[in-house]
Order: structure tokens, then sequence, then C-alpha cells
């Protein structure tokens, strides 16, 4: 089962637009200033083999979960995790997780094709895969830092992991909570003696 990562958002999508422009700008000096070719020309190709370098080894293109594990897909090479090693997951809608680890430090690239880098908060380290920064996943590992992960459905991705996953509770709707009124006892009629042929005529009903 495929599940393809999550598109950018504004702010990522923004941000790779304008670091886009560098190294075109860079090309561009170099063909107007031609006493300076040789240097812009070296910091237009340096960030082209970079941006390149990012995009074929840092972005994943989707997820895939096997009943060996789950390989994360990059253009250029593939993260494989066995399924023994994975301890749990869980969903943070909305960009509670960004909120709660505000204070984390990274280290990596940010805001180039999203966020591919590490993640040192209080708690322990993270690795880091996002192309946008809300409705996030954090996948647990044994003997390896967590990963942080964007996929574009991030609840069935959960459960399709491990079907006990912590998901994002669904309110149930409220319930009647009126006390019951007790029933009253309708008073007793006194039965009355059946005339004999009446009873005599159920009873052969019954018994054929």
């Amino acid at each position: 089962m495929r599940f393809p990562t999550a598109a950018m958002d504004g702010l990522l999508l923004g941000s790779t637009l304008i670091l886009v422009t560098l190294p075109v700008a860079a090309f561009i000096l170099a063909a107007w200033i031609p006493h300076r070719t040789d240097l812009f020309g070296a910091i237009g190709s340096v960030l082209v083999v970079v941006y390149a370098g990012i995009w074929l080894f840092g972005r994943p293109s989707q997820l895939e979960i096997t009943p060996q594990g789950l390989i994360i897909h990059f253009p250029m090479r593939l993260l494989e995790l066995d399924r023994a090693c994975i301890t749990g997951v869980e969903v943070f809608e909305g960009t509670r997780f960004l909120q709660e680890h505000s204070t984390a430090l990274r280290l990596g690239v940010s805001s180039l094709w999203g966020g591919f880098d590490w993640l040192w908060g209080r708690a322990s380290a993270r690795e880091v895969y996002l192309s946008r920064r809300s409705d996030l996943v954090v996948v647990s590992l044994a003997g390896r830092r967590p990963l942080l992960l964007s996929p574009a459905d991030p609840i069935g991705f959960a459960q399709a992991l491990i079907p006990t996953a912590q998901t994002p509770e669904t309110p149930t709707p409220e319930t009647d909570q009126t006390p019951a009124t007790p029933a009253t006892a309708a008073p007793a009629t006194p039965a009355t003696a059946a005339p004999a042929e009446a009873t005599a005529s159920s009873w052969a009903d019954w018994t054929g």
C-alpha cells in the first residue's frame, strides 16, 4: 500500500520559489559582469548541484507499507525499515506538533522542497522528512531516531502501518441523560373462571 507525500504548503512553496531564483540570478550576473563570470558561474553551478542533490536524495516522493515494514521512496534511493523495529505511530493534527516543539533545534535542509533535517527537542531527536508543516505523523522506532513524516493521508497511513495507531478521536454524539421515568404497575384484574366448555376447547386446540 502506497501513500504519496503531501503537497507543499504555502510557506514552503513560497520559500522554495525564492531559493530557486538564486542560481538563476547567479548565472545572470555571470553573463552581465564579464570580469566576475567565473565567480558567479561557480556559485550558480554549486547551487544547482546542491538543489538537485536535495531533491534526489533528501525529499521522499512516497511512503510504502508492506508486510515486511515501511519503505520510504526517494527519487534516487530507498529507506527500508523492518516492521519489527516499528514500535508506534502517532498523528498530530494541524500544527500541534510544531507548537509543542517550537523551541527545538533543527539541523539540515529547511524551506527548499520542504524540510529534511534532524530535530533535537527536550525528549529526543527526530529524523524529519516534511513537505508541509501541518497534519504530521511520528513513527517511533527501536534502535533509531523517530521519523517525522507528512503523508497526504496521515490517518490512513497511521492505521495502515499499525491498526491500533493513536489517531485523533472523533467526538461521539451526546446521548440523552434524562433519567428514565419509573414504570408503574397496572392494577391486576381479578381473574374470572372461564366456562368449562371454553377451557375444554382451548386445551383441545393446544393438544391437537
